[in-house]
């Protein structure tokens, strides 16, 4: 590894990422094209979700060896606090933060923030009258974008799992939200039930992979309410088709291995996708477990190949508001007004000659 990328690393690792709320991890600069905004999933965290391994032997490496270390490391908590003091700066560069190391630099014309709420406690999640609830989350979501996220430009949402339904619920809460949001590139976000799956399974499976442990006495006596994460559905999908937000669903394609009670995908293929026309949204599916589709370990890395692909894509093409489309309003403006004084003078000259 280069002495200048050792230091850019250590530079990132050393960036203090709010627990709860906004983090921005581009600076204002000529950034000028909208908000890029990430959102975690249940026990995830605003930073560690969108971490992966990086082989310290090398600047580029590919992904990691085994899915089922990757498991185990997620959510691998600490022993003691001194050996989480004593953690060395190698240690911590052998970590990949995508959003900030790669996409930053990949394009640069956007700002990047990442979000965080509480999502370690599972009780209540998913009940209606609850501190803790996903409603909850969602109005602290819209509250916070309508404060720190600044000016008109249009945003778009990067969200992991439960994440998305947590960005549904701010978008059809706020006004500000509904008009601002352009892009939404859902990550095995679940959407909906069946009568094949309902929500209390799907709902079972995200605990289960959050808790690593399906015999937690929280899962068995979880509770959902799957009227209100209907309704979230059914009136977002009325949101999208009314605003023309774009929507890009990843899928996932492969199960969890190695860990009691999940042998399956997490998210199914069905509840995974919004099920819209095709001009409104995009499914794909990235070869990936639950947990590992948002983490990236390099720039050839598939996964992040697919996900900046889409959001370059898009900020190519988006009509963006700011200070690139005033010089095209100042024309129109100067041209109406050579037009109107060119009326004006035909008029005159008419009424001389008569």
């Amino acid at each position: 590894m280069t002495a200048s990328l050792h230091y850019q690393n250590l530079a990132i690792q050393d960036m203090h990422i709010h627990r709860i709320g906004f983090t921005e991890l581009t600076g204002t600069g000529n950034a000028r094209n909208g908000p890029i905004l990430f959102v975690h999933g249940l026990r995830g965290h605003p930073r560690h979700t969108w971490e992966d391994s990086r082989d310290v032997g090398s600047d580029d490496p590919g992904p990691a060896t085994s899915s089922k270390r990757k498991v185990i490391s997620y959510f691998k908590h600490k022993s003691s606090a001194s050996t989480a003091n004593n953690r060395t700066s190698k240690d911590s560069s052998a970590k990949v933060f995508w959003p900030n190391e790669y996409l930053i630099q990949d394009i640069p014309e956007a700002r990047i923030w990442t979000y965080g709420y509480n999502a370690d406690v599972i009780g209540g999640l998913f009940q209606a009258d609850n501190q803790n609830s996903v409603s909850q989350h969602g109005r602290d979501l819209a509250v916070r974008v309508e404060r720190e996220i600044e000016n008109e430009d249009p945003i778009i949402f990067v969200v992991h799992s439960l994440g998305g339904i947590i960005a549904k619920d701010a978008i059809r809460r706020s006004e500000t939200c509904r008009a601002r949001t352009k892009l939404i590139v859902f990550l095995g976000t679940p959407h909906r039930g069946s009568t094949y799956a309902g929500w209390g399974e799907i709902v079972s499976n995200l605990a289960r992979l959050a808790m690593q442990d399906s015999n937690k006495e929280i899962i068995k006596t979880l509770e959902v309410n799957s009227e209100i994460l209907d309704n979230i559905h059914e009136e977002f999908k009325t949101i999208v088709d009314r605003s023309r937000i774009k929507i890009h669903s990843f899928q996932e394609a492969r199960g969890i291995s190695g860990m009691k009670g999940l042998h399956n995908k997490v998210d199914y293929d069905f509840s995974s996708k919004l099920d819209l026309p095709r001009p409104l949204e995009t499914v794909e599916s990235i070869d990936a477990n639950h947990m590992q589709m948002a983490r990236c370990s390099d720039r050839a890395d598939p996964r992040y190949r697919a996900i900046a692909g889409v959001l370059k894509q898009f900020m190519r093409n988006m009509v963006f508001i700011g200070d690139e489309s005033r010089p095209q309003e100042m024309e129109l403006t100067a041209s109406s007004t050579e037009t109107q004084t060119a009326t004006t003078t035909v008029e005159v000259d008419r009424a001389s000659t008569s």
